[in-house]
């Protein structure tokens, strides 16, 4: 029998989007100029702490706090969504699918100076920007690793190290694009990197196949063939669109009418931890983050009001379908893993999760999935359908 990878696994609940916008934004910022500056700060200080159960009960509700007495639902059961937002096409699932194998990939370190680098090469450089002849801030670096296959370099910067050689030095050429958000000043400029390849390593992704399945998949996913395993990646893929679409059909449609003052205060807590935590992943004091990111105290005020309507709303579903987790559901759930996240994040988050997890699959498990969801207006959306 095919095992079930939990829809909703150890994240930020609902609100994990909000923190993901603000860490999406860090790296981006970071890797724009193709060379991320180096700490503004060399003060060492311990890695920011969060309590993830803070406020919430063992059962993994939230603590004196009743939802349905602040949140208008709307109908949630038999949804209509379209095939474009529930079936996933095939290159979705070819990337997924490239995804796992990558997931198993071999390294080698290369010592060839006469091999090309390949597209699909992990190369070490040292870089340094200049724009009319003069370096520009944030655009040197040494001993950067850079995966040419993935990179969030800028257009161009990793296609035009392919084909030259460990050991080499050479110029790039390259263009921020215009309008570039994250520094205007770069902006539709012609930039000139130097590079020296200081090492490369060959990564070798291996073949689908009903050998490399039974060998390293089974366990985990149920699956005894190459076929098997793509049934069951399309399956978890189409429910979790499913379930993103629920999910943003809830928020769209349920009216929050208050928000109690201990779950604003969690609430904040949470996003401040994040910001904190960001920040210390990046070398940075908080306050330099949020310059960065132009995040103001206005900024944090709303993704916690975001964080907190997602909360009430899940938890209204939860209260009226009576949605309770025990033990068993747990350890069916996350597996090997759940003492560990037991440990790091405590019984209310986890089971919080897991209740997340049950309330998206009864609205994916009773969504209607119709062929063309819009009405005569164009434009119209599935959820606004349903809404209506």
């Amino acid at each position: 029998m095919r095992k079930k990878i939990a829809a909703a696994a150890l994240c930020v609940c609902l609100a994990a989007s909000l923190t993901a916008c603000q860490r999406s934004a860090t790296e981006t910022q970071a890797d724009s100029t193709a060379a991320d500056t180096n700490a503004s700060t060399e003060e060492t200080r311990e890695m920011p702490t969060f309590d993830y159960s803070e406020g919430l009960e063992d059962t993994g509700y939230m603590t004196d706090v009743t939802a349905s007495d602040y949140v208008e639902l709307p109908q949630y059961i038999g949804v209509e969504i379209s095939e474009a937002d529930a079936i996933p096409t095939q290159e979705t699932l070819d990337a997924l699918m490239e995804n796992i194998l990558s997931s198993y990939a071999t390294e080698e370190e290369i010592t060839d100076t006469e091999r090309a680098i390949a597209d699909t090469d992990v190369v070490n450089i040292d870089y340094s920007g200049s724009i009319d002849g003069e370096l520009f801030d944030g655009g040197s670096a040494e001993g950067t690793d850079l995966d040419l296959a993935n990179s969030t370099f800028i257009d161009g910067f990793a296609e035009q190290i392919v084909g030259h050689k460990l050991g080499e030095e050479f110029d790039i050429t390259v263009t921020f694009p215009d309008p570039y958000e994250l520094n205007s000043d770069l902006a539709g400029k012609e930039a000139i990197f130097h590079i020296k390849v200081n090492s490369v390593t060959a990564v070798t992704t291996p073949e689908l196949t009903d050998e490399f399945v039974q060998e390293n998949l089974k366990d985990q996913t149920g699956c005894e063939t190459a076929e098997d395993l793509k049934e069951y990646v399309r399956e978890n893929q189409q429910e979790s669109m499913i379930m993103n679409y629920m999910w943003d059909y809830l928020r769209e449609n349920a009216t929050v009418n208050e928000i109690p003052q201990n779950l604003y205060d969690v609430c904040y807590d949470y996003q401040d931890f994040s910001a904190d935590l960001q920040a210390y992943q990046l070398n940075m004091t908080k306050e330099e983050l949020m310059e960065m990111v132009s995040m103001s105290e206005d900024t944090l005020d709303e993704y916690t009001k975001s964080m907190a309507d997602e909360i009430l709303i899940a938890q209204a579903v939860a209260e009226k379908e009576n949605i309770q987790i025990d033990d068993a559901y747990l350890e069916e759930t996350y597996g090997d893993q759940l003492d560990s996240y037991l440990e790091t994040y405590g019984t209310g988050y986890v089971k919080r999760s897991a209740i997340l997890n049950k309330v998206a699959k009864i609205m994916a498990d009773n969504a209607v999935i119709v062929e063309n969801a819009e009405t005569e207006a164009e434009g119209t959306t599935a959820a606004e359908t349903a809404a209506e």
